[in-house]
């Protein structure tokens, strides 16, 4: 890991620069494949209120570069989760770092299989981290997510 960068417990604080990072990277690397109902829902979904929500239910951490969040993950039981990088840093190793962290916190706390939600953009990366494809779920909101798993060792 690059010496600008550190991982930290999300804060309170953060919720509405989180929220920015996550809309932006939601309309500039997922959006050309989403319908507009599909990126109105993850909109709502990542309005500071619900990320502030979400960062007291559960285990969100941020990758920190040079004082700016650039990068989101979380823990929530086995369920990773929200797992965002910043739209000008996708394909750049932050994913995997972010990623290396959360399974290793995970592992420390004595959890051998994981779970998540994959993006159709994402499938490919979890593939190749050693997730197996569990099942394609369609949802009312018209988002489609791959429901992968991973033995952690």
């Amino acid at each position: 890991m690059s010496s600008s960068l550190k991982i930290r417990r999300a804060r309170i604080k953060d919720a509405k620069e989180i929220s920015v990072l996550r809309k932006n990277t939601i309309k500039k690397v997922n959006g050309p494949d989403l319908s507009k109902k599909e990126i109105d829902y993850l909109m709502e979904r990542n309005k500071t209120d619900r990320i502030r929500d979400k960062i007291k239910e559960r285990e969100m951490f941020c990758l920190i570069d040079k004082n700016k969040i650039t990068g989101t993950v979380d823990l929530h039981d086995t369920e990773i989760g929200s797992v965002y990088v910043h739209h000008n840093s996708v394909k750049k190793g932050l994913g995997t770092i972010l990623m290396n962290f959360i399974e290793n916190y995970a592992l420390s706390k004595g959890i051998k299989l994981v779970h998540l939600k994959a993006a159709e953009q994402a499938k490919g990366f979890y593939l190749k981290r050693g997730y197996k494809l569990i099942k394609r779920v369609k949802y009312d909101s018209g988002l489609t997510n791959f429901i992968m798993e991973k033995k952690l060792k």
